[in-house]
């Protein structure tokens, strides 16, 4: 809809009703019949009403958004959602942060919002936007900062979501730090699938720099951590044997090992999902000139003697 044909009308570009009330009606209100008095001082009332209370419903809201957030990425891609979620944040999860609350729902309610902008800054970082994807993921940590202990896991993906830009920035040994902490701030919660994460992305840093033997031991301590039960969040339940095998696969491939480049990518592609961004990932890696590699390794790690309980199932 247009105004006289030149500037488009939003919703957020109208003024509201107390600025221009006096000026659109053209009479008074004493002389309106009682019905429409009421009405129009109900509206004149609207901007004076109390600020929001956040609840746990809530909070309960914000993650089940982000749970539906989460479903879209791992199955399309960030960029099939980023839009959506760019506008759930400002029209939903800022005005809850600027909210009052209580002493309890508050740190429920950061730690919520520090899982959106986990969210929010993976999706960017899909669309090579790698700068904002930082910004995000960092107002994330502070979030997760403010909400105690009941943030820790999410800080720990967030460091590692750190550590994964930075790598592919290479920036390694910004990496290498990013994920030595979140596997510090892993070990303070009861979480594998963020142990496993954290482990993983010290072995791409290490494969990187070339520690063969360092690489190995973080891949071996991932698969030890996916072994484990413990209390995960739903969202990160793209933390898988296909996740993982697909990682080590990356690690193989940059240490010019592509007989088991080849043979973790295959087993990728069997246990993990059949859409998405770790198939894609394997793709690329099946689809590799073998041999191909950044670096020499001259100290193969070992194929684990055993397999994950994921791979026995």
């Amino acid at each position: 809809m247009r105004i006289d044909g030149r500037c488009p009308l939003s919703v957020g570009s109208l003024p509201s009703f107390k600025e221009t009330g006096s000026r659109l009606l053209p009479f008074s209100l004493s002389a309106v019949p009682g019905t429409q008095r009421d009405w129009l001082l109900h509206l004149l009332s609207l901007d004076d009403e109390p600020p929001h209370t956040c609840r746990s419903t809530d909070v309960e809201n914000l993650r089940r958004s982000m749970q539906m957030f989460a479903q879209i990425d791992v199955q399309f891609g960030g960029n099939q959602a980023l839009e959506a979620l760019a506008a759930y944040v400002t029209q939903d999860v800022v005005p809850l942060l600027r909210s009052s609350r209580t002493e309890k729902v508050e740190p429920e309610l950061f730690s919520a919002a520090a899982e959106i902008y986990l969210q929010l800054g993976w999706m960017t970082y899909d669309i090579g936007a790698d700068g904002l994807a930082q910004r995000y993921l960092t107002q994330g940590l502070h979030l997760a900062h403010r909400s105690d202990r009941a943030g820790l896991v999410v800080a720990s993906h967030l460091l590692s979501a750190l550590g994964q830009i930075a790598f592919d920035s290479d920036r390694l040994t910004e990496s290498l730090n990013f994920a030595r902490t979140g596997l510090h701030t892993a070990q303070h919660t009861d979480s594998p699938r963020a142990t496993t994460r954290a482990h993983l992305v010290a072995a791409r840093a290490l494969s990187a720099l070339a520690d063969g033997k360092g690489a190995a031991t973080e891949m071996s301590a991932a698969e030890a951590a996916a072994d484990r039960t413990g209390e995960d969040p739903e969202w990160d339940c793209f933390i898988d044997g296909g996740y993982l095998t697909s990682q080590m696969a990356g690690c193989f491939r940059v240490l010019n090992d592509p007989g088991r480049s080849l043979h973790f990518s295959q087993l990728s592609m069997e246990t993990g999902s059949p859409s998405g961004r770790q198939a894609a990932a394997n793709t690329v890696y099946l689809a590799t000139k073998p041999g191909f590699g950044s670096v020499t390794w001259r100290e193969p790690a070992p194929v684990p003697s055993r397999p994950p309980k994921w791979r026995r199932a």
